[in-house]
């Protein structure tokens, strides 16, 4: 990716973490689908609840804070509702509540299930120590960035882009399931929040779905990273760019290439990081992808 490319990328992030840094009103007018992902009751799984006994045109569906995707699926109205990795079992509970998010009106209040995620630990060896234990000038920037990062994943485009089966951005051994609970040079860190598919540099990336380029850029542990924006809240990162072909504001088709495989950021080697978020929880990519199943319990 060109310097060039990089600024534009981060002056689009600017501008889009101003508008996302508001909390979104908005209210569900369910499609209709004939598909929806697969459902998994665990913290970075998937839940669809059927909301069609509670559910009136306008209503405000939430989940921590998010508002949540609704379609038509069946004759039955779903929230298809991301569980955020950090969820406790007894901790889930979905909101639909009449006349906005900020209403005092009528709340129901739906309890949802889970089970435990039970993920397996993953030790990696990382060379560069200061991507395991950053200096306070890169610890400066890693906070920068995850503010923009933030903006980027909780942004709500009412417009539904693209909904349905998601392909596989890059052909590649899945070297990293979603959810492992990584040991980095033997310190623990965060849950893996996305699946890692190895691939040498250059390997084309496609998009998963049709989207629209919401940004990206150069950033301390994921490289150079790329948005795009499926509509109502789900969103694809990709990360540890060698390239990247697309521009901020840019309508992408299902299958079109986006960027290129490399290993920029905090890496063992050449691969893509791909992190899917829904209503601004991560989710296993996995469960969007017909025809396979989870690599997690």
């Amino acid at each position: 990716m060109t310097r060039h490319s990089t600024n534009l990328l981060t002056s689009f992030a600017l501008i889009l973490f101003a508008l996302s840094s508001f909390t979104p009103d908005a209210v569900a007018n369910p499609a209709e689908s004939t598909w929806l992902p697969r459902e998994q009751r665990i913290p970075g799984g998937v839940a669809l609840i059927d909301i069609t006994s509670h559910y009136q045109p306008g209503m405000h569906v939430s989940f921590k804070g998010n508002p949540v995707k609704v379609e038509a699926n069946a004759g039955k109205v779903v929230a298809i509702v991301g569980i955020p990795l950090s969820t406790g079992t007894k901790d889930a509970v979905l909101l639909l509540r009449e006349g906005g998010p900020k209403s005092d009106t009528k709340t129901v209040r739906i309890p949802i299930p889970l089970q435990p995620g039970n993920y397996p630990k993953e030790e990696l060896t990382i060379a560069d120590t200061n991507k395991v234990s950053p200096d306070e000038e890169s610890m400066r920037r890693i906070r920068r960035e995850s503010k923009l990062i933030g903006g980027y994943l909780r942004n709500w485009q009412t417009e539904e882009v693209s909904f349905g089966p998601m392909l596989l951005p890059v052909d590649g051994r899945h070297s990293s399931s979603f959810g492992r609970r990584r040991v980095i040079n033997g310190q623990p860190r965060r849950p893996h929040s996305g699946m890692d598919i190895a691939a040498p540099t250059g390997a084309p990336v496609l998009s998963p779905a049709a989207g629209v380029v919401s940004g990206g850029g150069d950033f301390f542990f994921n490289g150079n990273s790329l948005f795009i924006d499926h509509g109502e809240g789900v969103i694809s990162m990709f990360c540890h760019l060698d390239e990247i072909l697309v521009q901020p504001g840019e309508q992408v088709t299902q299958g079109q290439l986006v960027a290129r495989v490399g290993s920029s950021g905090r890496v063992t080697g050449p691969h893509l990081h791909w992190s899917l978020s829904l209503n601004n929880a991560r989710v296993d990519p996995m469960l969007f992808i017909p025809n396979t199943a989870s690599e997690n319990p």
